[in-house]
């Protein structure tokens, strides 16, 4: 199965943090990170455009991986806690 790139978040509580992961399915996400919720598409109060401009906020800022690679920066000390 080919990846995908799913807009995930982690919501901490107060906030949360919004980043891009290439996995095979939404499933994958979960059953390895299951304290990130990702979307096959995006929440339902989000527009087309606001889901234009978070992918772009998270490629900007580097907030995109690959489910099989090694963490990096944000997401190893995000899973570190």
């Amino acid at each position: 199965m080919p990846k995908q790139t799913f807009l995930v978040c982690y919501d901490y509580g107060t906030g949360g943090v919004w980043f891009l992961m290439d996995a095979n399915s939404k499933e994958q996400i979960e059953k390895l990170h299951p304290q990130f919720i990702p979307f096959t598409d995006k929440p339902d109060w989000m527009s087309d455009e606001d889901k234009a401009e978070y992918f772009q906020d998270a490629k900007d800022v580097g907030y995109h991986w690959d489910i099989d690679e090694e963490p990096k920066g944000w997401l190893k000390d995000c899973l570190a806690e």
